[in-house]
């Protein structure tokens, strides 16, 4: 192993794990970042922008949470008894237990920045979960918004199982809860391809759900089914495409930025922010105009908050995060930090950092003083303040478009807050 190259390491960067501001359960926006706290990474500077407090805000998370509750309900009675009902169990299990809720806001806001808002749709949320909260034109998107959230568990579940991940949201993967009730019962055959095998049925369900959902939403209004279909329809295609790029590039142990910046921008920027704003500003009946701006935007946004979870999942705290600590380099994912440290070492002429980064790479099982050593590398290779630096200009880049749009200015500035949050840490 190379010891001669002088590191520095950074310590964790702050989770990812509080809602935006303004919304339920987060403090007041900070103003412009100062030196970051011991444990922190730097933040990028990015400048958090005023509270916005406003109805426009209120309950989002909560709303869309009693939307599938409702649902989840209705459909696991259709399950019956017996593996069915496991299967189903498990599954709204995992999508009521957690999660930020990310794509239902920015589908919230999409629709609310379109025109889809108005005081009688937002002025007023008791936070009930009868439903009387919900009703009219608004529970549209707060619909489209628990869809979302079913297809973003589909996801996870099978990305969970091509990564080999034990944990999510800090619980056991579902493949992994499934191997250990396998084992648990005493029943026959392996148990780990028996839990890898309901865990991909588990995700099958939640995207069957999700559509069958979006399609119900949609059923007393067919010109906002046929709005609404052109991005969904996209989002489920780029965010195939996107998971089967990252595993190409993994199997070709591809050290190109710009390809692992492509699969980020299909895997991640666009099913996480600019597809769910142009769904929502699809329901509101939005013109080209705003689509183009809000997608614009979200691109951007999207891209970086991947980028910031690439550096989560390097130096993140697993209590936070509710995901091991350095599963990209147990994977061997080249993402874009990885890529940027191995181009460093090449332009440097470090011969023998690049080799360690791709043997540290290829290891089966890196132990933890590996997983110390990758993240001195990346430091001291200048990747991660070279993440940092382009979270910044995207973000910036983004919230420029933002502004500069022809947009409701209540949910536009949320979103800007928003965006601000998730891209922070």
């Amino acid at each position: 192993m190379h010891d001669a190259l002088p590191v520095r390491r950074p310590a964790a960067p702050a989770s990812r794990a509080a809602p935006a501001p303004g919304e339920p359960g987060c403090p007041p926006a900070a103003g412009p970042a100062a030196a970051a706290p011991s444990g922190q990474l730097p933040s990028g500077q990015l400048p958090a922008g005023p509270l916005r407090a406003g109805p426009l805000r209120s309950g989002i998370e909560a709303r869309v949470q009693a939307e599938l509750t409702r649902y989840l309900h209705r459909r696991r009675q259709e399950c019956g008894t017996g593996a069915g009902a496991d299967l189903a169990d498990a599954l709204c299990d995992f999508v009521l237990r957690g999660g930020r809720r990310i794509r239902a806001r920015f589908a919230w806001y999409g629709w609310a920045a379109t025109g889809g808002a108005t005081s009688s749709d937002t002025g007023s949320d008791t936070g009930s979960d009868t439903g009387s909260d919900t009703e009219g034109a608004a529970r549209l998107p707060l619909l489209l918004g628990a869809a979302l959230e079913l297809l973003h568990a589909c996801a996870l579940i099978h990305d969970d199982v091509m990564d080999g991940s034990g944990t999510r949201r800090g619980a056991p993967a579902l493949h992994e809860e499934f191997t250990r009730r396998h084992r648990a019962t005493g029943r026959h055959g392996d148990p780990r391809p028996h839990g890898t095998a309901h865990a991909v049925l588990a995700g099958d369900l939640a995207l069957v759900w999700a559509e069958d959902l979006l399609t119900s939403a949609c059923a007393h209004d067919e010109a906002a089914g046929r709005r609404l279909r052109v991005p969904w329809r996209a989002l489920r295609t780029e965010l195939v495409t996107g998971q089967a790029l990252d595993l190409r590039l993994e199997a070709d142990r591809s050290d190109s930025p710009a390809a692992a910046l492509r699969a980020a921008e299909l895997k991640t920027a666009r099913y996480t922010v600019e597809r769910p704003l142009h769904l929502g500003a699809a329901a509101a009946g939005a013109d080209a105009a705003q689509v183009t701006a809000l997608r614009a935007f979200g691109r951007r946004v999207g891209l970086a908050f991947q980028l910031r979870d690439d550096l989560l999942g390097v130096y993140g705290d697993p209590r936070v995060t509710g995901k091991p600590n350095g599963d990209d380099l147990r994977a061997g994912k080249r993402t874009y930090l990885v890529t940027v440290a191995l181009a460093a070492a090449r332009h440097r002429g470090d011969r023998a950092a690049e080799d360690e980064l791709h043997r540290l790479l290829a290891a089966p099982a890196p132990d933890a003083p590996a997983l110390d050593r990758f993240r001195d590398l990346l430091a001291a290779l200048g990747a991660v303040r070279t993440v940092e630096q382009r979270i910044a200009r995207l973000t910036d880049d983004g919230r420029r478009l933002l502004a500069t749009a022809r947009l409701d200015p209540a949910a536009a500035a949320a979103l800007d807050d928003l965006a601000a949050a998730i891209v922070r840490g």
